[in-house]
């Protein structure tokens, strides 16, 4: 069939080609995950419940970066373009008026601020 495309194409002589099809794919046997009642197996199986350890305190000279949890925040682009020009006005990173927003929150809630919530961690 490939044979007589080709010449059909005018590409040249071609000369006899076949395709073997293609090997079935071995059958798949699949193993039960639940054993049988009674069985070596089942009577084996232990299940061991332990706490869950509480995170290890950062290391006191580590990096923000290091030690922080990462959060995406996604503006919408006038927002971004005015938080960014305040940023430039005032000669700081627009981070900074991140965490000045949380903190507005944070006070409003009455929970402590993030300086507070810093030092009883460290």
């Amino acid at each position: 069939m490939l044979g007589n495309l080709i010449a059909d194409l005018g590409v040249g002589v071609a000369a006899d080609v076949s395709v073997k099809p293609a090997p079935e794919p071995a059958p798949i046997v699949a193993e039960t995950m639940a054993p049988e009642p009674g069985s070596i197996r089942a009577a084996s199986s232990v299940v061991t419940l332990t706490e869950k350890k509480k995170p290890e305190a950062p290391e006191k000279g580590t990096t923000l970066k290091k030690r922080a949890k990462q959060q995406s925040l996604y503006l919408e682009p006038e927002v971004y373009e005015r938080l960014r020009e305040i940023a430039f006005a005032e000669r700081k990173p627009m981070h900074d008026l991140f965490l000045e927003g949380i903190d507005a929150v944070l006070k409003r809630r009455g929970a402590p601020l993030i300086k507070q919530l810093v030092k009883k961690a460290g």
